[in-house]
């Protein structure tokens, strides 16, 4: 697949905030980046409380005389459709399961965890897609968000996995720089021109 015209180089951050509004589609071009930046044979845990789209992972591919790797979605809430009209389209073997979108984050966090640790022994890297930080905080708020936030990345580090959080810019009442940003070792913003700014 040729280079994303948008999507700056993999940096080998381990946690990266995606600043995007959600319906531009260079962030789904981040988003297949960010999920492949330790290489295209890579186990992927994506939390959708939006339906995931097929594009997201279609970089994903086996190594050469390997086992291929799996995609593991954790679909949050009623809104977020299974996969199951488009498994066909995706690269590899996809799993999905479904947790309600509550005030409580108990059952996703040992939902999130269990999918993680199931990818911990494998050989190949793990990454972790979180969309989004935005609907998390509605449903959660921001205090219980950001505790959660701190558990899930130390929950990605214990595995030496990698992870990249989507946000939408707009839609929170501080800069999700201030608001999340001591957990990330890297930004991507996405401007309302399309332009995209990486920070460290």
């Amino acid at each position: 697949m040729s280079p994303l015209p948008h999507a700056p180089p993999p940096s080998g951050a381990s946690h990266v905030l995606v600043a995007a509004p959600p319906l531009r589609s260079v962030r789904y071009e981040l988003c297949r980046s960010l999920l492949t930046a330790r290489g295209a044979a890579t186990d992927v845990v994506s939390v959708a409380y939006r339906r995931p789209v097929p594009e997201q992972f279609t970089d994903l591919e086996p190594a050469p005389n390997a086992q291929s790797p799996q995609i593991s979605v954790v679909n949050v809430g009623p809104a977020s459709a299974p996969l199951e009209d488009c498994r066909d389209d995706l690269p590899v073997e996809t799993a999905v399961t479904s947790v309600p979108a509550t005030d409580s984050l108990t059952e996703l966090g040992m939902t999130v965890e269990g999918r993680l640790q199931d990818f911990a022994d494998n050989s190949r890297p793990t990454a972790l897609c979180f969309d989004s930080l935005t609907s998390m905080s509605l449903y959660a708020g921001p205090s219980q968000a950001d505790r959660f936030l701190d558990w899930l990345c130390s929950r990605v580090d214990a595995i030496d996995g990698h992870a990249h959080y989507h946000a939408d810019p707009v839609a929170h009442d501080s800069p999700l720089r201030e608001r999340f940003g001591d957990h990330f070792d890297e930004v991507i913003e996405v401007g309302a021109d399309g332009t995209v700014e990486t920070s460290y």
